[in-house]
């Protein structure tokens, strides 16, 4: 008989996931049934009891990674699995939150990045990228949440919606389809509720600003320093949930509303990030686009560069000094604002005793503002005519005469003038997204038990972005070109020449002189964007075994697992003429409109062959081989394909083991993206001055090296004559190859789970993973291009410079080739760890301990095939990314207290220590003159970090509450430097450090409220 997709409140957890899971993460072995029943009568060992009940037959079972359903499953596959009562004590209300505290996740998009963010949160295992990550919901595959990054949004979860997630490390192409090639993230979703449960959480930040090497910095440049203590960051979540059965018991109808608010932090918050550091010791840098403004001066040759800052109140010109650059830093969001409201109804109805219905509808709205400094001239204007009458006799001096002009020549000089007076940049995005699921599953008997499930499904998201507050090149140009009319007024040229009549002029060249509002509504510029995306899946699989079948070996029939899929995607990205003109100047590049569909048709099977049973030292021996072919519409087809062991030596030990073939087939933004210059790369090392006092001043390669690159082959006397940018953002060209191909990626792992008798209510697993993707779908990167030419000759063609200035930031014309296409490859290797352990207590109650360790072996990248590998263990940088420690973890204790079922938990969240990689430190050459190494531009290392989380619970009668303190005693994080805001650009992270892996606001503090009727 079928039963109806059903849960009861406050125990939403079957029996085989009561003890399984635990709290937070565990393997998946039918032993942990036998072990629910524990001889003892106290209320704590009654409410651990009581929260594994359930209405769920647990005569067929399916977990995360295989689709065949049996009894006393023993998984083949690695599973992690959260439920939700870690949720509950971590107090999350977003899902990024959950999953990047789990040591198999690292950074991805998330609510604490601003500058580049898309709004989104998406989900990264083993550091193989959100892409290579397949993230489902029952098991069924979630949809694109953005044009501009297509993969799922977090966002649209409800986290008080979320019954437990699994997820299984690996590849799982085979069972799921293409991305899966780190492994699926599967959220389990509460349904069939008989009641109402409302739950309201309030949180917020409190924060001891008393990092005195950040003050001093910040007085060392007399920056404002931050309140010494802070309370900000609130957030409120409230979720309503409605379900009952029908009068006849053989239907469910369950209703939900989730709404969730949370307030922005901005940088200038918090002393550590009150200023963008660089150099070590760390001292406050910034950008050289500042207000008052400064330029660049070339001679007609673009020879002869010299530097000036306009005098602060005046408008003579002054060499460059510490006053010369702007700290963007405090303007920058640290948190995000975010609105977000889910709206969903979940439906099931019994046909008949071997048949059921069922529709799931979720719609979500989720606004967010990407706020960061105020926008400007970035050099965008690069001549001015030495006949401007705004130009005072020292700017003519010094732009013209000194430079060889003539008084009415046009001087190259490029312009870095920040908009203070028009504000902070302000990226607002909304993203509406929606999801429909219907389908019939139930049971039917030949010669077996056999089950099925039919399923249509319909997603799709938009997008809808403003970007305020930016500025229109074309209006820059002509704002700043002045001339005198008939009447001795200073007019825009535009103006006089009928061009552009409604010109106002922008007077830079004097700080003295107030902006004219009017120039700045002329100037300042809207950015408008939508997109879409389209997803439609039709899907059916039959899961169940012959009962004849059965090995004369084993006492257990083959299981089987047979489908078929067909799903198309479609995405359209439609910015407005400013974005794709690049008129935008603060937006470093133009963003380009794309679109684009593909459909694929994929059948799949899967088998469980129990080779030995029942005999000594071969308890259960079974084999589980997969098999999945893809047909795709728009690259080659693939064939991804499983084997794997399972040996239980006896009810206390099993060995698993395996091999996985993954794909990864390109999506539609790699397929179609277009042509376009935009900002890429962090360095040029053939950039500076090499008498430069400062190292840092220095070009990092030699003048020998930089001729690999054809414009120092012609011109050899521009080295040393070639602008670094400050603020370390240079451009690179990106678009899509023609003739992109599937990746693909070989997974090996061996584990072992080990339940031992002498030690009751004690598991633990061990499983060893080895993963290599090869022809990966990327770019090359620019600072490997260059490096690559430099270093070793190589990719020198994809380095395209300014013809007049060598430049690769200045203007458009220079930049380096960093367009998608199958380059080299990634190997990984490592272990995970998951140990429980629940003791009694006596008269004292109960305690549970569980342990989520990961430990990284390698992680060998080869981005330009045959070339040269690194090593990114225990590594972060300009190569290697966010962090990557040997050894991270999660361990949590609960205590079930005896005292009217109270509880309390501790949990130790644990970061191990990094080095700064290769690339990153590849400026530390000895002085010539004193033999000493200067400092590096990033730390040389991070120390290893400890979190503490700490939560209670309290019912009564009907209502629960609970508390909570994570990052209990206020941590900073560490402090990167980098030089341009974001530590190490192009890196996700955000204010000095990287906010998706630390704790970078400090003390976070909840209380909540739930209450069942």
């Amino acid at each position: 008989m079928i039963k109806i997709r059903s849960a009861t409140i406050g125990s939403p957890l079957s029996a085989i996931w009561g003890v399984a899971a635990l709290t937070l993460s565990a393997p998946v072995f039918a032993q942990d049934v036998e072990q629910i029943d524990l001889e003892s009568s106290d209320a704590a060992i009654e409410a651990m009891e009581a929260e594994s009940e359930s209405s769920v037959d647990l005569g067929a079972i399916q977990v995360t990674g295989s689709r065949i359903k049996q009894a006393n499953l023993t998984s083949t596959s690695p599973v992690t699995i959260v439920n939700e009562t870690e949720i509950k004590y971590q107090g999350t209300i977003r899902v990024e939150d959950l999953i990047n505290s789990l040591p198999q996740a690292f950074a991805d998009q998330g609510g604490n990045l601003s500058n580049g963010a898309t709004g989104t949160a998406t989900v990264n295992l083993r550091n193989l990228g959100s892409e290579r990550t397949l993230v489902l919901i029952d098991g069924k595959r979630m949809h694109s949440g953005d044009p501009r990054e297509p993969v799922p949004d977090l966002n649209t979860i409800p986290a008080a919606l979320i019954e437990r997630v699994e997820i299984v490390t690996g590849g799982a192409s085979a069972v799921y389809g293409s991305d899966a090639v780190a492994g699926v993230v599967n959220f389990i979703m509460k349904k069939g509720f008989s009641g109402v449960q409302l739950d309201y959480q309030h949180g917020f930040y409190f924060h001891e600003n008393d990092n005195q090497s950040a003050r001093d910095r910040l007085r060392a440049r007399g920056f404002e320093e931050p309140d010494a203590t802070v309370a900000d960051g609130q957030s409120n979540t409230l979720s309503l949930i409605v379900g009952s059965d029908s009068a006849d018991g053989l239907g469910n109808s369950t209703f939900y509303a989730v709404y969730r608010e949370l307030n922005a932090v901005r940088q200038s918050e918090r002393d550590y990030s009150a200023c963008s550091v660089g150099g070590n010791p760390q001292a406050c840098l910034g950008s050289f686009t500042n207000a008052p403004a400064n330029f660049i001066s070339y001679d007609a040759d673009f020879g002869n560069e010299t530097l000036y800052s306009l005098e602060p109140g005046g408008n003579s010109l002054i060499d460059p000094n510490g006053n010369s650059l702007f700290n963007f830093a405090p303007f920058n969001y640290y948190q995000r604002n975010n609105e977000n409201l889910s709206l969903g109804a979940m439906f099931s109805r019994e046909i008949n005793e071997t048949m059921l219905a069922y529709a799931n509808f979720s719609f979500t709205e989720d606004r967010t503002n990407g706020v960061i400094a105020p926008s400007g001239i970035f050099a965008t204007v690069d001549t001015v005519r030495c006949d401007n009458p705004l130009l005072s006799a020292d700017q003519v001096q010094k732009f013209c005469t000194d430079q060889g002009y003539g008084p009415t020549d046009t001087a190259n000089v490029f312009i870095l003038r920040r908009n203070v007076e028009g504000g902070p940049r302000d990226d607002d995005l909304t993203h509406t997204s929606m999801r429909s699921v219907f389908g019939l599953e139930g049971e039917f008997e030949y010669k077996g038990l056999w089950s099925y499930d039919i399923f249509g499904q319909i997603a799709s998201a938009k997008v809808n972005q403003i970007y305020r507050n930016d500025m229109s090149i074309t209006r820059q140009n002509r704002a700043v070109d002045a001339v005198q009319d008939d009447e001795g007024n200073i007019v825009c040229r535009s103006v006089v020449d009928g061009s552009d009549p409604d010109c106002v002029v922008y007077n830079i060249f004097d700080d003295s002189v107030e902006v004219d509002p009017a120039a700045l509504d002329y100037i300042l510029t809207p950015g408008l964007l939508a997109g879409r995306t389209e997803q439609t899946v039709l899907g059916a699989t039959v899961s169940g075994a012959f009962d004849d079948l059965i090995l004369p070996t084993a006492s257990t029939p083959v299981g089987f697992a047979f489908g078929v899929e067909r799903r198309s995607e479609k995405l359209n990205f439609d910015p407005d003429q400013s974005f794709v003109t690049g008129d935008l100047a603060g937006q470093g590049g133009a963003t380009i409109g794309t679109g684009g569909a593909f459909d694929l048709f994929e059948i799949f099977g899967e088998t469980r062959i129990p080779l030995l049973q029942d005999r000594p030292g071969m308890y259960d021996v079974n084999l589980e081989l997969g098999y999945r072919f893809s047909d795709y519409s728009s690259t080659d087809s693939t064939h991804t394909y499983k084997a794997l062991l399972n040996w239980a030596f006896d009810e206390q030990l099993n060995v698993r083991g395996g091999y996985n073939r993954a794909v990864r087939a390109p999506n539609i933004i790699e397929l179609s993206q277009p042509i376009s210059v935009n900002l890429a790369g962090n360095t040029d090392p053939c950039a500076g001055d090499p008498n430069a006092a400062e190292e840092s001043a220095r070009p990092t390669a030699t003048a020998e090296q930089c001729q690999n690159d054809a414009f120092f082959a012609a011109n050899p006397d521009a080295y040393g004559n070639v602008s670094q940018n400050p603020a370390g953002q240079y451009n690179g060209l990106y678009g899509t190859t023609p003739g992109l191909e599937p990746e693909e990626a070989d997974t090996y792992t061996l584990g072992l789970v080990y339940t031992p008798e002498f030690i009751e209510n004690f598991s633990v697993t061990l499983d060893y993973y080895n993963i290599e993707v090869s022809g990966l779908i990327d770019s090359y990167g620019a600072d490997t291009v260059l490096r690559e030419c430099y270093d070793n000759g190589n990719l020198c063609d994809l380095i395209s410079r300014d013809p007049s200035t060598g430049s690769l930031w200045l203007g458009q014309n220079g930049f380096v080739n960093v367009q998608t296409l199958n380059t080299g490859s990634i190997k990984i290797k490592g272990i995970d760890l998951g140990m429980n352990y629940r003791m009694s207590l006596n008269d004292y109650g109960m305690l549970n301990l569980e342990l989520a360790g990961a430990y990284n072996l390698s992680e060998v990248v080869e981005r330009v095939p045959g070339s040269s590998t690194f090593d990114c263990d225990g590594r972060y940088g300009l190569e290697c990314g966010v962090p990557k420690p040997d050894w991270r973890h999660k361990f949590r204790a609960r205590w079930l207290t005896p005292y009217n079922g109270i509880e309390a938990s501790l949990a130790w969240r644990y970061i191990g220590g990094v080095r700064a990689d290769d690339a990153s430190l590849s400026d530390r050459t000895p002085d010539p003159e004193t033999g000493e190494i200067p400092p590096a531009s990033v730390n040389d290392s991070l120390a290893s970090y400890s979190y503490f989380d700490l939560g209670v619970t309290v019912p009564f009668d009907r209502f629960s509450f609970r508390a909570g303190i994570n990052n209990l005693l206020d941590k900073d994080p560490p402090v990167i430097s980098g030089g341009s805001g974001d530590p190490l650009p192009g890196v996700v992270g955000n204010g000095n450090t990287f906010p998706q892996i630390y704790d970078a606001l400090g003390r976070y503090v909840f209380i909540g409220v739930s209450a069942d009727f």
